[in-house]
């Protein structure tokens, strides 16, 4: 956690120590890793979290992010990457937000399996609930038209400038041309979102 809020390098045989006691931290409590865990996410280098991987403790905490550093993904306009280092990369161009990057790292897990990991984690309902809603709706909007802008603002709530973030964040990761097809067509929502918000359009369906 130091390493991630400070940007400095583990020093090798503290590496070593901590690859051997990482299956002891079943022996600590949850709300203790909950707490240095979001402080290492919240941090100025959340690619550090990648440490938890190579030393062994994401295979205590979160055996799911383990399949998912080895697991490339299914879409190709993201190129070589995996679904972890998609993850990681997320985690990045998101602002450190509790929610947000909570949301960055859990993105490919359903809403139901990221709320039973979040609850163990003894996170607040607050959170829990922010999350799961923008796992939700994190396929929204489909297209540019006010129909589905309005469907995705209703899904999202006041949460939609958080969904937005992401989904820019999302196309930052893209290979081209993906990448550049991907920003337009956000672009053109983010248009149409503030001709929606300024004519009071009613967006509750």
């Amino acid at each position: 956690r130091f390493s991630a809020q400070l940007g400095f390098a583990i020093e090798p045989e503290t590496y070593l120590a901590l690859k051997k006691f990482a299956p002891r931290l079943t022996m600590i409590s949850k709300e203790r890793i909950r707490d240095e865990l979001v402080k290492l996410i919240t941090s100025s280098y959340p690619e550090t979290f990648e440490h938890l991987y190579n030393t062994g403790i994401t295979s205590v905490i979160m055996p799911w992010f383990d399949d998912m550093i080895r697991r490339k993904k299914s879409d190709l306009s993201y190129g070589e990457m995996t679904d972890g280092e998609y993850v990681l990369g997320l985690m990045q161009k998101t602002p450190a937000s509790p929610v947000l990057r909570l949301f960055a790292l859990l993105c490919n897990l359903s809403p139901e399996e990221a709320k039973a990991w979040m609850t163990d984690m003894r996170l607040d309902n607050a959170t829990i609930s922010d999350v799961c809603t923008l796992i939700k709706c994190k396929e929204y909007p489909r297209s540019e038209t006010e129909e589905d802008i309005r469907r995705a603002m209703n899904i999202a709530g006041p949460l939609f400038s958080d969904l937005f973030t992401f989904l820019r964040a999302d196309a930052e990761l893209m290979s081209m041309p993906y990448k550049t097809k991907r920003l337009e067509f956000l672009n053109q929502i983010e248009e149409r979102y503030k001709i929606i918000t300024k004519r009071g359009d009613c967006v509750d369906l």
